[in-house]
């Protein structure tokens, strides 16, 4: 494991923001963390990054401890918040110097992979211009060619799609995927769920400071979900339904998560709930999505 969260609790006024958080991300692996704003991802991000202490539990980074060990914990990782958080009065080579002094890196080579990592990320020819002046995408375009300069074996994405135009979120997944491939082991915090579809190995789910899910990408997508329209009584309608799975009520429709790996049809369903008495509108089976997945597990606990 390179990125180890290890029951991590974190407090603020008496109030528990975070309640044994654990995860792990792997090296060459993705791991989109999801959840709704609020949810605790930014709190979860900042202490993996060594930003915040938790008030109970650990991050272990590459096996050394953000808490005890965090200055060279923090080497092994590169952090990419929400907002930025530069000095606006900063030119992007004073920053790029100031990185590579800290990682020990000759001037000469500094500036020559700033260079080079600027026209990359598109924001050539402006290496002396004051961040102030940058839109919220070229921000993130540096803090993401700040990351790539430093190298580290692992990364924390804090909803950084957040702001970025098309051609912006094109660069990131590329790159992401890029990094991945590199071994790297990544962690992408969004809201948003779609952002994840062809992206993340992994999701977890964080609702209310806990971690309530942790699934593989693929494996979420063989579940079947079916549509359920049907007249009669709620619970005689869960009743049937339940032997199948899980069920979800929205608006007038019920959503069925099939919960064993035995092949259902719609007429098998159908049939169980008229044997039960009711009349069936219509069953329509749909493809899972990672966001109909989120719901579901959110919407249990």
């Amino acid at each position: 494991m390179t990125i180890k969260i290890v029951d991590v609790t974190k407090v603020y006024d008496k109030r528990k923001i975070l309640e044994s958080v654990s995860l792990n991300i792997c090296n060459g692996e993705i791991m989109g963390f999801a959840g709704i704003n609020g949810a605790g991802k930014t709190t979860t991000m900042k202490i993996t990054a060594g930003v915040i202490f938790p008030t109970v539990g650990d991050v272990l980074v590459e096996d050394k401890s953000i808490v005890t060990d965090g200055k060279h914990a923090k080497f092994d990782i590169a952090w990419i918040p929400e907002a930025s958080l530069f000095d606006p009065f900063q030119h992007p080579i004073s920053l790029f110097l100031e990185y590579g002094s800290y990682f020990g890196r000759p001037h000469g080579e500094i500036k020559e992979q700033a260079q080079e990592l600027m026209e990359i990320v598109g924001l050539d020819g402006l290496m002396k211009k004051r961040i102030g002046h940058f839109s919220n995408g070229m921000k993130k375009r540096l803090m993401i060619a700040l990351s790539i300069f430093q190298d580290p074996a692992n990364y924390l994405l804090d909803e950084t799609f957040t702001g970025l135009d098309p051609e912006g979120t094109r660069f990131l997944r590329e790159n992401l995927i890029k990094l991945k491939s590199k071994g790297k082991a990544i962690m992408l915090s969004t809201h948003v769920l779609n952002e994840l579809n062809g992206l993340a190995d992994k999701v977890a789910i964080i609702h209310k400071g806990r971690i309530v899910d942790v699934a593989r990408v693929d494996e979420i997508m063989e579940f079947s979900v079916f549509i359920v329209r049907c007249d009669g009584e709620e619970s005689k309608i869960r009743a049937a339904l339940e032997d199948f799975g899980s069920v979800v009520l929205t608006g007038k429709e019920y959503e069925l998560y099939l919960s064993g790996k035995k092949p259902v049809t719609s007429w098998e369903i159908g049939k169980s709930l008229e044997n039960s008495g009711l009349k069936v509108l219509s069953v329509e089976r749909k493809e899972n999505t990672i966001e109909r997945y989120f719901f579901e597990k959110i919407g249990k606990s």
